[in-house]
């Protein structure tokens, strides 16, 4: 994690640490996502390691984990983060979504798959508030959405005859759904359900 200093120029850099404060290793150093709570200067970061608290007030790094860090142990690998209340919710790379209440200090994870048969890979996830469904995108699967209710996950959106991986997803004002994938832009008419498939132009080199 880096903060920019405006008053010098400079950047301040935080290492992420084990939960007995000690410099985790090089590999586990990444943060791919990050909010700030309501402005209380406190900030939740998904990292490679898991869940990190950071306070400004004592510039210090807390990590949060339902299980202890282990090699190649990516179920807390968390890529994405979102906060609704006082719940978090974490996209991750192995273990499909999980959840943080902050107030309880009590974990949720949820997985799409059988892990034998899919890798439960979730890029993005998108809150809805006032409905019982948040919308994701899964890596192999495409997009949909998870019931909070029911604790069950529904991919009814799979785009037909799109191949490759989906990265992102994003709900305009029109409820319009839209995915960044591999293969391109893919557009989901709220209405209708049908599908738009945008690819970039020809000679680009790449559609990611």
């Amino acid at each position: 994690l880096y903060k920019l200093d405006k008053n010098t120029g400079n950047y301040v850099r935080y290492d992420l640490v084990a939960a007995d404060h000690r410099p985790v290793s090089p590999a586990y150093n990444t943060v791919y996502d990050m909010i700030e709570d309501d402005s209380t200067g406190v900030y939740w970061l998904a990292t490679h390691a898991g869940l990190y608290r950071f306070a400004a007030s004592d510039q210090r790094m807390y990590l949060l984990r339902s299980r202890p860090l282990q090699e190649q142990d990516n179920i807390e690998l968390f890529v994405n983060i979102r906060k609704q209340n006082r719940t978090l919710w974490l996209g991750s790379w192995a273990g499909g979504i999980s959840t943080y209440d902050t107030d309880k200090k009590e974990w949720g994870h949820f997985m799409y798959a059988n892990p034998a048969l899919t890798n439960n890979i979730v890029p993005d996830l998108l809150l809805r508030p006032g409905t019982d469904s948040v919308l994701i995108v899964s890596n192999d699967k495409g997009p949909g959405y998870f019931d909070k209710k029911r604790k069950t996950f529904h991919f009814l959106y799979n785009p037909p005859n799109i191949s490759g991986s989906f990265n992102s997803i994003y709900e305009d004002r029109a409820s319009n759904i839209w995915i960044a994938s591999s293969r391109g832009l893919i557009k989901i008419w709220n209405q209708s359900r049908k599908f738009e498939f945008h690819e970039l132009p020809v000679g680009a080199s790449s559609n990611n």
